[in-house]
């Protein structure tokens, strides 16, 4: 449906998997944590500063509406969408 050319599906804890080093940049990113947990912050810090993205990555997060997020440096929203509990943000670098 999405007419990639590739894919890879990787199954792991998504914080240790972003202490690797990637062998290139994603093109966009999907992040849907457990709100409770807290751990946007962290995700988006390790994608952002090891590598994981770069100037022309997107940053999908969906996050609880009372979220006052911390964006890493250099990334903003892009576009917004509220829906009910739940706030959805399309990141992009600046």
């Amino acid at each position: 449906m999405l007419k990639a050319e590739s894919a890879e599906l990787v199954r792991s804890d998504a914080l240790s998997y972003l202490q690797g080093s990637p062998d290139s940049p994603f093109h966009v990113v999907f992040i849907d944590p457990p709100f409770q947990a807290d751990l946007y912050k962290d995700t988006l810090n390790a994608l952002v500063d090891r590598g994981w993205v770069d100037k022309d990555s997107l940053i999908y997060l969906e996050a609880d509406v009372d979220l006052v997020p911390q964006w890493p440096k250099g990334w903003a929203p892009h576009r917004q969408l509220e829906a009910g509990n739940l706030v959805a943000t399309l990141l992009r670098s600046l």
